[in-house]
């Protein structure tokens, strides 16, 4: 089985045509099921394209289920509200078959309301949403342009995470230490995700404009 992350979470990485047909032919070719989580596909900027990885061929589309929610887009995670997407009907027969086993049926009535209202009405408030995304992401690399220098923000296709690295700086603990005395604010260390994420710290910049500017006042003054 390979579990795909698209758009990748926590880097933001909207992967390419090119690249999910990789993966998808090297999946065929080994005859391994594809298990995609796309839960952050709407949160993505131009001009970036999410592409769902059955959608880019048939044979991909058989051995794929796929997994979205309104949770992360609409802000919904409390009605606990999700869909799984299984084009192969064997592959869909096995997995309500294991849904009933653990006794997970049907949604709860207000999930199955707030979902349909998101997907069938919401357009108009995503696109909205996405702007001023974008310009939070805009008002913090400006930001640590003047002010932080040193912070340098990832320049990957970013969701509505804002990764920075004071590599060169401080060791991690070090950075968790200034970020909690010093600037009186906590950040998601980037070692969380693994290795690789040594130096790194993770800002969730969908947020009032209000919030974002106390959270980069206080990162400014962690590291003056």
């Amino acid at each position: 089985m390979f579990i795909l992350c698209n758009p990748h979470n926590p880097g933001g990485r909207v992967w390419t045509r090119e690249e999910l047909e990789k993966i998808g032919d090297l999946c065929v070719k080994h005859d391994c099921l594809i298990v995609s989580d796309e839960i952050h596909s709407d949160l993505v900027f131009k001009p970036n394209v999410h592409i769902p990885i059955a959608s880019i061929k048939d044979e991909f589309k058989e051995i794929t289920t796929t997994f979205v929610a309104p949770s992360k887009t609409f802000n919904l995670a409390g009605l606990q509200a999700s869909a799984a997407l299984i084009p192969n009907k064997d592959l869909k027969a096995k997995f309500k078959e294991i849904q009933e086993q653990q006794g997970f049926f049907t949604l709860n009535a207000f999930a199955v309301a707030g979902m349909e209202a998101a997907y069938r009405g919401g357009e108009q408030w995503l696109e909205e949403l996405l702007a001023y995304l974008d310009e939070n992401m805009k008002i913090a690399t400006d930001f640590m342009a003047e002010h932080l220098p040193a912070l340098k923000p990832m320049k990957l296709m970013p969701l509505t995470f804002y990764g920075s690295t004071a590599a060169n700086l401080l060791s991690d603990e070090e950075i968790k230490d200034t970020l909690l005395n010093k600037g009186k604010l906590g950040l998601e260390p980037g070692t969380k995700y693994g290795e690789g994420g040594e130096g790194f710290v993770r800002m969730n910049l969908a947020c009032p404009r209000e919030t974002l500017n106390d959270g980069l006042e206080r990162l400014k003054k962690a590291f003056s």
